[in-house]
């Protein structure tokens, strides 16, 4: 409810609870990289899936997310943890240039669940190649010569 005291000041309530947090508060989240994940992969194919990269998150309410290649998703799994990975694989439109196209993500960790108010942010690097595909095939010129095993 909007009110306005006698000086035309307004005023607000609510029903609910308001959280008030500052850095001595010790809520302000951090964003690190778990151990065994890469969080600049080099080499993505495009078009297949990638190795996960998870991250840990403190205080986590909300996160949001920019850059990142298209077929990536990122995923609150825990309360304090994220994962990024491409389940159906990436999924860049067009051939890519030697050497591919590099994409670089951000993610963002709030302490409200709006996703505003960024307290945190992490920046990495991906880049996706092309995938390369083709069959194999041997073509035999000649039959080649009896192998002599064991004196047979």
């Amino acid at each position: 409810m909007k009110s306005y005291n006698s000086t035309g000041t307004a005023s607000f309530s609510f029903d609910g609870t308001i959280i008030v947090t500052t850095a001595s508060s010790g809520i302000i989240p951090t964003i690190t990289v778990e151990a065994g994940s890469n969080a600049n992969p080099v080499g993505l194919f495009n078009g297949l899936t990638m190795t996960p990269i998870y991250l840990t998150i403190t205080n986590l309410a909300a996160i949001a997310l920019s850059g990142f290649p298209p077929g990536v998703m990122v995923s609150i799994i825990a309360t304090n943890r994220i994962k990024v990975e491409a389940p159906t694989g990436i999924k860049v439109v067009g051939p890519l240039p030697t050497g591919g196209t590099s994409f670089t993500y951000t993610i963002s960790s709030t302490i409200n669940r709006n996703a505003y108010a960024t307290q945190a942010s992490f920046s990495g690097t991906m880049n996706v190649v092309n995938t390369t595909s083709g069959t194999i095939s041997q073509t035999n010129t000649s039959l080649g010569a009896k192998a002599d095993i064991d004196g047979v």
